[in-house]
């Protein structure tokens, strides 16, 4: 599948494309940002150690462009030396069926909300495999624009926000149990992490699934870890939320995932609560140096822990 640039920035010391393509998948045209970092067109031995990528999931109402334009994680993928794949939230200017009850004033359902799953009822909202296969895919067959120089595939980490942080840990969590590729390292902000427990994932699981109760367990951050065996993984996850979240209590609920973690002593988990922080890019931007660090860390691309 080969992807339109429909603009190419000079941006920190890499480049930003922005990106279109006709998904498969989602049966529509797609976008996403890219952005390559300096390593790409400085290191000449990069292509026998490909530059690792970080996918980043964005939250409900958003596009590519929030965290493109308000993450700053650019300075980082510099810094460190990965690229960064943001995707959209949702397929757009799709047909909803005509019995599909969707109330267009629910920012939390439909366009902007695609919860990063596979529906069995609406046809074009399938995230999931949007996601975890075609997209990693296209970007690594995509040698005239990467020139096989970045790994999507293998050496790769996910991360994201709100909605995103959910869709994060769950790509990362289920890939345990497919046995797939997988990604390296998780973290997210402000993750749902209980969904089946608060309005935003009951909602969106009813409207997406058939056997919504059923369907909602798999893709439950919290329940996942409750009920299945992790005890032989390495698992590699940093959480952190705002306690000035206005959604912290009634949506999020950290708490629960602190719970079953500590019940069950999970290891490799790591939950900051930060003081004073809310929902916004004021509080991702602000810890994304640490997202990073992280990852990076996981990665391979630097030797030392953060302190």
């Amino acid at each position: 599948m080969s992807f339109t640039v429909e603009k190419t920035i000079k941006t920190c010391r890499g480049k930003l494309l922005k990106l279109s393509h006709n998904s498969a998948a989602l049966n529509c045209k797609m976008v996403l940002n890219v952005y390559i970092p300096k390593q790409f067109y400085e290191n000449a031995s990069v292509a026998k150690n490909k530059i690792p990528s970080i996918f980043y999931l964005s939250g409900l109402t958003c596009t590519p462009e929030n965290c493109t334009e308000k993450g700053f994680i650019q300075i980082q993928a510099d810094k460190y030396g990965f690229a960064v794949i943001y995707p959209d939230t949702s397929p757009r200017n799709v047909t909803f069926p005509k019995d599909c009850k969707i109330d267009p004033n629910d920012w939390a359902l439909g366009e902007g909300a695609g919860f990063y799953l596979d529906s069995d009822t609406l046809e074009n909202f399938q995230m999931g495999t949007y996601i975890s296969e075609e997209l990693p895919q296209s970007l690594a067959s995509s040698t005239d624009l990467f020139e096989d120089k970045i790994d999507f595939l293998k050496k790769r980490s996910i991360m994201g926000h709100s909605m995103g942080g959910m869709g994060a840990l769950n790509f990362y969590l289920n890939s345990f149990e497919r046995n797939s590729n997988g990604y390296v390292s998780c973290s997210a902000f402000s993750p749902v992490v209980n969904p089946t427990a608060v309005s935003w994932g009951q909602n969106a699981f009813k409207l997406y699934f058939k056997d919504y109760e059923h369907e909602g367990k798999k893709l439950d951050p919290t329940l996942i870890l409750k009920n299945k065996d992790f005890s032989d993984k390495n698992l590699n996850i940093l959480i952190s939320s705002g306690d000035a979240d206005p959604f912290l209590e009634n949506q999020l609920k950290p708490q629960n995932l602190i719970d079953v973690v500590t019940k069950k002593n999970i290891k490799g988990i790591r939950v900051n609560i930060e003081p004073g922080y809310d929902h916004s890019y004021f509080f991702v931007s602000t810890f994304i140096p640490e997202h990073c660090e992280f990852h990076a860390k996981k990665l391979g691309l630097i030797n030392h822990l953060i302190k």
